[in-house]
C-alpha cells in the first residue's frame, strides 16, 4: 500500500510539473505577446498621427514636415530614436515613416530563449486635391438616379455609381455600382463588374471654393465677358481667349451665376492656362475645335447647378464636377482626359473619357489622408 501511495505521489509531481510548464506558456502568451500586440498598436497609432501631421506641410516644406512628424510622434510617448526612416515620395506630396520598438520579455524568454522582441510598423500619408481619392473616370454620386449611357461611349478608367448603371458602354477598367449593372455594360481588360458596392461620398466642394477668388461683375467685364440678367441671375459668356486671360490672373476663379464658355465661330482655339472656373449656377462648355496643352488642366465646377459639356472634335484635360447637379456629355469625337464627377451623369453621343490621375495637379491641395 505504501509503495502504491509513493508511486501516486510521484505521478502528482509529474502532473504538477507539466501543468506548471503549460501555465508558464500561457503566461508568456498572455503577458508578453499581449504586450507586443499593444505596443505595436500604440506604435502604429503614433506613426499614423505623425504622418498626417507632416503631410499638412507638403509638398513644399519637407524639413518642416519632418519636424512636425517627429513632434507628433514623440508626443505619443515614443522617442525619435524609435524612428527608423522618414521619406518623401510622389513629388513630395507623400510622407512615409517607419518606426520600431524593442519589448523586453518576462515569461516568454524561458520558453523561447530570447530576451526581447522588436515590433516595426510603417505608415504613409499624402496631400492631394479633393479629387485625389476619387480615381474614377466617371463617378455618379446619386443614390436615386441611374448612371445612363446613350450612343457609342468608350471609357478608359474605373466607373462608379451609387445607384445602378444602365444601357451600353465599353469600359476599360472596373465597373462598380450599389445597384445593378446592365449586361451591355462591358468591363474589359482586367476590369471587374461589382454590384452591391459600398455607397461612396461625394468630394466636398467647399474645400475647393474656399480657395477660390470671387470675381465681381466689373472684373469679368474687364476681361471682356458679356452678360445677361434674368430673374436676378447673371449669365456670363466667355470665349477661350478670355478664359485664358482670367486663369492667368486668377487660377481658381469663382463666379456667382451661370457661365458659358465657347469658341468663336470658325476659330480654332487653345486652352493654354491651367486652373479652374467655379460657378454657383450652370456651366455650358461649347468646345468644338479646341486644343489643350498636354501639361495643363482645367476644372469646371458647378457647386449647385448643372454642367453641359458639348465637346465635339475637342480634347480637354481636367475635371468636370457638379456635386449637386447633372453633367451631360454631348457630341462625338471629343475626349476628356481626367474625371467626370457629378450627382447625375448622362453620357450621350460618343464622348470619350480617359482617366488621368494628374488632371487635378493644378487644384489646391487640401485633402490629407493615410495611404497604402
Amino acid at each position: 500500500m505504501s509503495g502504491k501511495m509513493f508511486n501516486e505521489r510521484g505521478s502528482v509531481a509529474v502532473i504538477v510539473a507539466l501543468c506548471m510548464t503549460v501555465l508558464m506558456g500561457f503566461s508568456a502568451i498572455v503577458v508578453d505577446y499581449g504586450r507586443l500586440i499593444l505596443e505595436k498598436q500604440s506604435l502604429q497609432n503614433a506613426v499614423d498621427a505623425a504622418c498626417l501631421a507632416g503631410a499638412q506641410e507638403l509638398p513644399g516644406a519637407t524639413a518642416v514636415a519632418q519636424s512636425s512628424a517627429q513632434t507628433y510622434f514623440t508626443s505619443n510617448g515614443f522617442s525619435t530614436a524609435d524612428i527608423d526612416t522618414i521619406q518623401f515620395e510622389n513629388a513630395n506630396k507623400r510622407i512615409r515613416m517607419t518606426a520600431s520598438k524593442t519589448v523586453e520579455y518576462t515569461f516568454a524568454k524561458i520558453l523561447s530563449n530570447q530576451e526581447q522582441a522588436t515590433v516595426q510598423v510603417t505608415a504613409a500619408a499624402e496631400i492631394s486635391s479633393i479629387f485625389g481619392p476619387y480615381d474614377y473616370a466617371l463617378f455618379s454620386g446619386s443614390q436615386i438616379d441611374l448612371l445612363q449611357f446613350t450612343g457609342q461611349n468608350a471609357v478608359v478608367g474605373d466607373v462608379h455609381s451609387n445607384d445602378s448603371i444602365k444601357n451600353k458602354a465599353d469600359i476599360i477598367g472596373n465597373v462598380t455600382a450599389v445597384g445593378v449593372i446592365s449586361a451591355d455594360i462591358k468591363a474589359s481588360g482586367s476590369g471587374d463588374r461589382i454590384e452591391g458596392y459600398t455607397v461612396l461620398d461625394m468630394p466636398d466642394h467647399t474645400k475647393l471654393t474656399q480657395n477660390a477668388t470671387a470675381l465681381s461683375l466689373a472684373t469679368l467685364t474687364y476681361f471682356g465677358a458679356t452678360y445677361t440678367v434674368k430673374n436676378g441671375v447673371y449669365t456670363y459668356a466667355l470665349d477661350i481667349g478670355q478664359l485664358n486671360a482670367i486663369l492667368h490672373d486668377y487660377p481658381l476663379a469663382y463666379v456667382d451665376g451661370n457661365v458659358t464658355i465657347a469658341t468663336n465661330p470658325g476659330q480654332y482655339s487653345e486652352i493654354i492656362m491651367s486652373g479652374g472656373v467655379i460657378a454657383s449656377g450652370n456651366i455650358v462648355y461649347n468646345g468644338s475645335q479646341v486644343s489643350m496643352d498636354g501639361q495643363k488642366s482645367l476644372c469646371l465646377c458647378s457647386t449647385y447647378g448643372n454642367i453641359e459639356f458639348n465637346g465635339g472634335d475637342a480634347d480637354i484635360r481636367g475635371i468636370v464636377y457638379a456635386p449637386n447637379g447633372t453633367v451631360t456629355l454631348n457630341g462625338t469625337g471629343g475626349k476628356i482626359y481626367g474625371s467626370v464627377i457629378a450627382d447625375i451623369i448622362d453620357s450621350n453621343g460618343g464622348m470619350n473619357v480617359v482617366y488621368d490621375s494628374s488632371a487635378d495637379d493644378h487644384i489646391p491641395e487640401t485633402e490629407i489622408r493615410l495611404v497604402d
